[in-house]
């Protein structure tokens, strides 16, 4: 906890993106499926039930702790932003900082039961921690926790550094490039694409 703090205030004073742009490209991001790629009727509730929450999977799960500092961009559409996150896990807990124009946007605390978050007054509502920590797990988490804790008619599929999840046939979530040195994943219904770049501070890379 003490080395995640002190690096948090160190990314305090690294400002990358202006807090505005930042905001509207989250809360654009966070936006529900477009009416053409809507999961069908049978699907519809537990594709919003999985947007919604995280999945019930424990930091225990994970083969070694984490300790990455992060660049992320996210993109949707025309719209793209980077930013800087701090990722560390270990038995007991995952927690992330996310910084933009050196002040903290977002914190996450994970212990596999209850999510404890802390958010920016300017980080738009659409912005759920969640929905951030389910993107965590879908990249990190080993494949055979993620397959125990699928939703009924959820699958995960995994094939050398190409994860995919789906609903039945249609696919949610797809990570690629997975590796040491980061991941790109998205989420074709929304059009939202997460490309992360890691370096490790110590800690077991994903």
């Amino acid at each position: 906890m003490q080395r995640l703090r002190a690096i948090d205030a160190v990314m305090r004073r690294l400002p990358r993106v202006a807090v505005i742009g930042i905001a509207c490209v989250l809360a654009a991001c966070a936006t529900t499926p477009r009416g053409d790629l809507a999961p069908s009727a049978d699907d519809r509730a537990a594709v919003r039930a999985s947007l919604d929450d995280a999945w019930a999977l424990s930091p225990r799960d994970l083969p070694a702790p984490l300790s990455l500092q992060q660049q992320l961009v996210i993109e949707r559409g025309a719209q793209s932003q980077a930013f800087d996150a701090l990722l560390q896990t270990d038995s007991e807990r995952l927690q992330l900082v996310v910084q933009a124009m050196g002040q903290t946007a977002l914190r996450l605390s994970w212990d596999g039961q209850r999510i404890e978050e802390q958010r920016a007054d300017w980080l738009p509502p659409q912005v759920n921690g969640a929905r951030v920590l389910q993107d965590l797990q879908f990249a990190l988490w080993p494949l055979d926790a993620l397959r125990r804790a699928a939703p009924i008619g959820w699958h995960v599929v995994e094939q050398g550094d190409v994860r995919e999840i789906f609903v039945g046939d249609r696919l949610i979530v797809g990570i690629y490039g997975r590796s040491d040195e980061g991941f790109s994943l998205e989420r074709p219904a929304v059009g939202y694409r997460l490309r992360v770049r890691s370096i490790d501070l110590g800690g077991a890379a994903p």
